[in-house]
């Protein structure tokens, strides 16, 4: 009779890989991707409208405090961190005529990333951070007609401006994004006073 031999043990697990999230995205997809925000696709388009309301303006300001807003805005996302620079143009498409580009950064944190017992990471694209924003603000000359009919036009005026915001990003896959700016908090120093506005944007933003 053979000498009876145990079946050889299986082989240890293999250890979760450090970069990689298995993430859950609102379109009902799960994916493993990294880093978590960016999901290997650093370079982003983003279309946002919103709302722009001014909280304090100049003492000769006139015009509504209110306007409707449109935005194009593009950047890169640096390293694994979350964080990202971008570059956007915007402008009044309702309201006080006036135009802006913004520079600046986000840094978007993704706090449902969990890690479990083995190791691996998973969670919800779901991210949440902090903006910062500079650039050139122009006021736009508008044309008014007195009830006399006598006609005044403003001229264009250029400020430099500076800001911030609260971004929420919701992924509907690595590649398309719903993106909102809460707060939109604006600095505009002027000749007559510091025009403050404050309002919120949404829109889609495309990874790749």
């Amino acid at each position: 009779m053979g000498q009876f031999m145990p079946p050889p043990p299986p082989p240890p697990p293999q250890p979760a890989s450090k970069n990689e999230v298995s993430m859950k995205y609102l379109g009902g997809s799960r994916q493993t991707v990294w880093p978590p925000y960016a999901a290997g696709k650093p370079v982003f388009l983003s279309a946002l409208i919103g709302f722009s309301a001014a909280a304090s303006s100049g003492s000769r300001a006139t015009g509504g405090a209110g306007a409707f807003v449109g935005a194009l805005r593009g950047g890169y996302a640096i390293g694994e961190s979350g964080l990202e620079l971008f570059a956007g143009l915007a402008g009044n498409l309702a309201g006080p005529p006036a135009l802006w580009i913004d520079l600046g950064g986000r840094w978007l944190f993704s706090p449902t990333v969990n890690t479990a017992p083995d190791g691996r990471k998973e969670g919800f694209s779901f991210h949440v951070g902090p903006e910062l924003f500079l650039g050139p603000f122009v006021r736009l000359g508008s044309t008014l007609t007195a009830p006399n009919g006598v006609t005044y036009e403003g001229r264009s005026t250029g400020h430099f401006s500076i800001g911030g915001a609260l971004d929420l990003v919701v992924g509907l896959s690595p590649a398309l994004r719903i993106d909102a700016q809460l707060g939109n908090l604006r600095f505009v120093p002027t000749e007559d006073g510091t025009l403050v506005l404050m309002g919120a944007t949404l829109g889609m933003t495309y990874r790749f």
